[in-house]
């Protein structure tokens, strides 16, 4: 490790080059980005090294510590910021194709009640092919019973006109 030579009112303290991982420069004049990348237990050795006091030594921790939750407290902030902005953009993408859904649902009820309406009018006609259905079925019957009641009494009509003329032409008339 290499120690600066500093100014007779200063302590012979050291900095931390997290690069090198030596020791360049007096411990006051510490970035705060070197303390917080700095171990806790090279931070230690460095003030033991400078004959710290606790009280300094504890001071300097709590700055360490400090700065350590501030920068943990803007890491977290941008990571929210990050999932707040990608929660929205899958909001509103969401939202639309609810909205896309909702517009296919009522074209599929429209088209639905349009296929009720027809299966209705086909019932109803159906129905009523069948009602005219029945009654030609029953005309039917009523004529062929009538054929069958023309066609009998024909051929009795024939039958005694086919007995009658025998009698006509027997000796006994």
């Amino acid at each position: 490790a290499q120690l600066e030579h500093v100014r007779p009112d200063q302590s012979p303290l050291v900095r931390y080059n997290k690069d090198s991982m030596s020791t360049t420069m007096s411990l006051e004049s510490f970035q705060d980005e070197d303390l917080i990348d700095m171990p806790l237990k090279k931070l230690v050795v460095l003030m033991k090294k400078a004959n710290y006091s606790c009280d300094q030594m504890n001071s300097l921790k709590a700055r360490r510590r400090k700065l350590q939750n501030r920068n943990s407290a803007k890491s977290s902030a941008a990571r929210k910021q990050t999932k707040f902005a990608t929660v929205m953009t899958t909001n509103e993408r969401l939202l639309r194709k609810v909205r896309k859904l909702e517009e296919q649902n009522q074209e599929l009820e429209a088209a639905y009640a349009d296929v009720l309406k027809k299966a209705e009018t086909t019932r109803t006609l159906a129905s009523s092919v069948m009602e005219e259905n029945k009654v030609q079925r029953r005309e039917i019957e009523l004529l062929t019973a009538l054929l069958e009641q023309q066609d009998t009494a024909d051929t009795c009509m024939s039958l005694d006109d086919v007995a009658g003329d025998t009698h006509m032409d027997s000796p006994m008339a």
